[in-house]
C-alpha cells in the first residue's frame, strides 16, 4: 500500500455513513482485491482508497446491547490500524495474527476503565 492511500472502515451504526455511491462516481476504477475489500482508484491525482465490508459497519457483529464489548472491539480496531500504519512495510502478505501486545493493551485499558486496576 502506498503512503498516499487511504483505508475506509465503517465502525459506525449505519451502512450509509460512508457514501459508497458517491465514491463510485468520483473514482475511475473499482476492483475487488480480497474478501470484503475493494480498491477504488482516483484518476487525478492517482490515488487508491481501500473500502472494507462494502461500507457496511464492520463492528455490528459485536453489538450485544452492552457497550463494553463494542468499546473493546473498537479499541482493538483502532490499535490494530495504528499497528498496520506503523508496520505495514514489514508485514507478510495475507492474514497476520494480532500481536499479543495489542490484546494486552486493550485488556489493560478495559480493566482500568472499569476500575479494576
Amino acid at each position: 500500500m502506498a503512503a498516499d492511500s487511504l483505508i475506509l472502515l465503517n465502525v459506525g451504526h449505519w451502512p450509509d455513513e460512508i457514501d459508497v455511491k458517491k465514491l463510485k462516481q468520483i473514482c475511475s476504477k473499482v476492483e475487488p482485491i480480497g474478501p470484503d475489500l475493494e480498491r477504488f482508484t482516483l484518476a487525478d491525482p492517482p490515488r487508491s482508497l481501500y473500502l472494507a465490508c462494502s461500507g457496511n459497519p464492520a463492528n455490528v457483529a459485536m453489538l450485544t446491547g452492552s457497550i463494553e464489548p463494542t468499546l473493546l472491539h473498537l479499541t482493538t480496531e483502532i490499535l490494530s490500524m495504528e499497528f498496520i500504519y506503523l508496520h505495514h512495510r514489514s508485514l507478510e502478505k495475507g492474514e497476520n495474527a494480532l500481536p499479543r501486545s495489542i490484546e494486552e493493551e486493550v485488556s489493560e485499558l478495559a480493566l482500568s476503565l472499569i476500575g479494576m486496576i
